[in-house]
Formats: C-alpha cells, sequence, structure tokens
C-alpha cells in the first residue's frame, strides 16, 4: 500500500476511537448526572440593589457523587453550567449566574464545589413573602424559620448537549 493510504486508514481508525471514547465518556455522565446531588455549601456575602429592587447574595453550592464510580472530565465546553433558579413555595423569585466551570473531578464519594455563585432575588416577591409570614405567624417566632424550608434551587447543566437539571430544596 502507498504510504498515503496507510496514513488515511489511520488517522480514520485513530478518529474512530476518539469518538467511541467521546460516546462512552457522555454515557458516563448521563448515569453520573442522573445520580448527582446538589446541595448548598457556604454563604458568602450578600447586599441590595434598592433602586432595581434586588437582593443578592453570594453562596457556594456542593456537586456530590454518591456512586462507586469516579469522574474526571477537562471538558473544554463540554459540559457547562447553563443557570440556576431559585424558588419560593414553587415560585421562581430570582436566577443565578454561575461561573465558568469546564472541570469537572468528581471521584466515588466525593464532592466538587461551584464557588461564588451570584444570586439575584427579587426583593418585592421576598418581601411579600415575609410580610404574609408576619401577619400568619405574629408572635410564634420559630415559624419564621419556614422561609428557609419553602426555598428550592435548580441548576441546569448542559452536558454533551443534553441538559440535566438538579434541584434541592432544604425541606
Amino acid at each position: 500500500m502507498k504510504t498515503r493510504s496507510i496514513v488515511l486508514l489511520g488517522l480514520f481508525g485513530l478518529g474512530i476511537a476518539i469518538y467511541g471514547m467521546a460516546r462512552a465518556k457522555a454515557g458516563q455522565a448521563k448515569r453520573l448526572f442522573e445520580k448527582i446531588m446538589f446541595s448548598f455549601h457556604r454563604y458568602r456575602d450578600s447586599g441590595a440593589k434598592l433602586f432595581q429592587n434586588k437582593i443578592w447574595l453570594r453562596l457556594d453550592f456542593a456537586l456530590t457523587n454518591p456512586t462507586a464510580e469516579d469522574f474526571f472530565i477537562d471538558t473544554n465546553g463540554s459540559i457547562q453550567l447553563k443557570v440556576m433558579r431559585v424558588y419560593l413555595k414553587g415560585k421562581q423569585i430570582g436566577y443565578a449566574t454561575l461561573p465558568e466551570f469546564y472541570k469537572l473531578n468528581l471521584r466515588a464519594g466525593g464532592t466538587a464545589y461551584i464557588e461564588d455563585v451570584y444570586i439575584e432575588l427579587n426583593g418585592i416577591s421576598l418581601a411579600g413573602e415575609i410580610w404574609d409570614m408576619i401577619a400568619q405567624n405574629k408572635k410564634d417566632w420559630i415559624k419564621y424559620t419556614d422561609i428557609i424550608n419553602k426555598l428550592s434551587f435548580e441548576i441546569d447543566i448542559d452536558g454533551f448537549g443534553q441538559i440535566y437539571t438538579l434541584k434541592q430544596s432544604f425541606s
């Protein structure tokens, strides 16, 4: 065979091998994202934008791998965190911008952190909910922590062209 034919066959074989590895990694990511646990990790900072009626928070979240399967990928963009939504009693009250997150190292039973997530909450919706709680609970102070139990978060992860939604509530 000519050298050119050998080189072309070698490149074709290499392409098939790379495609097979990418498909296997995508399958592993799909299995993992169906089981991954998303949780609140740490409070960093908060503030208000008074003229825009917004309250902002900077929080850290954790992704925990409960499986016995290690997962590491330097995605170069093939896995991206898209958006985070914040809900209070099922009503969306805020959203978050997510930091660039292209490397994911989730060892079996391990945790990866999404740090410095900037969340903006609608101040009017939050104030209305607090007002309703004051009217309902009066001086029963222990019930004021119920607002935390009614908060929930969703995060969308785009992995290899498919969107996975992870949910977390505090109840």
